[in-house]
């Protein structure tokens, strides 16, 4: 049964993803995309670089305009529109990658809390269209915020999924929780779900999170907290183990990542996924994340 939901799921997505994308490279001979829907970056950083993919059968000038939508963060005090200055990218005959930059305004010494804008994309002739991934959200975390060192992107490998045996990726961000120095938000755990998640919805799960003095800490996700799949059975949720295998725990507990003084974060128990009667896929503890 949990193979044949995989495969399912896997294949509905892969074809609508494929499908999308072929329908506008099918109707527009030239077309502009950006290459993600979000980025996370910090304050100290002093600007992004964003960029923009042109795919062109032509062999003509093609023009994109860029424009930044405003979040917490404010353009003019916040953000500020580095390249194209004037909103214009202008993609030669031959280009075929160019980079949208914008200016971060740094606030170090001062909490301000995360702040976040997008860059989005439009078309300004009928001959070029945008694709589907035309808008990208910008976190900037807050470099003064007590749990700083848990923020951005991480990324690892499980050692092994039990059923299948499978060592698969995992990736996921976190951010801060408005109003909280205790606890964060972190987009879905799970390997598989990370690739079905806009095919159901987006989840964010709500973790407690401790930092030490020597920068090493614990961030705990609560078990119970929904992936954001719904089966016949009901939905998906999160769940700990009390073991580094899922053979060996006598029972659930909250998922525990340990930040380690090097920087990395460690999973030391198995964790997986459930509803009242299936286990949609349980991972071994015991493997590391980096940013």
């Amino acid at each position: 049964m949990k193979r044949n939901i995989t495969l399912f799921v896997a294949a509905v997505f892969t074809l609508l993803a494929v499908s999308c994308n072929r329908k506008v490279e099918y109707e527009y001979h030239t077309f502009a995309t950006l290459y993600t829907t979000s980025y996370i970056t910090n304050e100290g950083a002093g600007q992004i670089e964003i960029p923009v993919i042109l795919y062109n059968s032509t062999g003509s000038e093609a023009q994109v305009s860029v424009k930044l939508v405003e979040g917490k963060a404010v353009e003019g005090t916040d953000i500020e529109l580095i390249t194209p200055a004037n909103g214009l990218l202008v993609f030669s005959g031959d280009t075929d990658t160019l980079k949208v930059v914008v200016g971060i305004t740094s606030y170090e010494g001062e909490l301000t809390g995360a702040k976040d804008f997008s860059v989005q994309l439009s078309s300004i002739s009928p001959e070029t269209k945008v694709g589907n991934v035309n808008t990208a959200k910008v976190t900037i975390n807050d470099l003064d915020h007590p749990l700083y060192p848990y923020f951005g992107s991480w990324s690892g490998k499980t050692l092994e999924e039990v059923y299948t045996g499978a060592v698969q990726d995992v990736k996921f961000d976190i951010a801060e929780y408005p109003g909280n120095y205790e606890k964060l938000y972190l987009t879905t755990i799970d390997p598989m779900m990370s690739s079905v998640v806009g095919y159901t919805k987006p989840i964010v799960l709500t973790a407690n999170a401790v930092l030490n003095s020597d920068m090493t800490g614990t961030l705990s996700i609560p078990m119970g907290q929904a992936t954001g799949f719904e089966y016949t059975a009901g939905p998906w949720v999160y769940m700990g183990m009390d073991a580094a295998s899922f053979n060996d725990a006598s029972g659930y507990t909250d998922i525990v990542f340990n930040l380690n003084a090097d920087g990395t974060m460690t999973v030391p128990n198995a964790y997986g996924i459930f509803d009242d009667q299936y286990i949609w896929a349980s991972y071994v503890g015991g493997f590391n994340l980096t940013k």
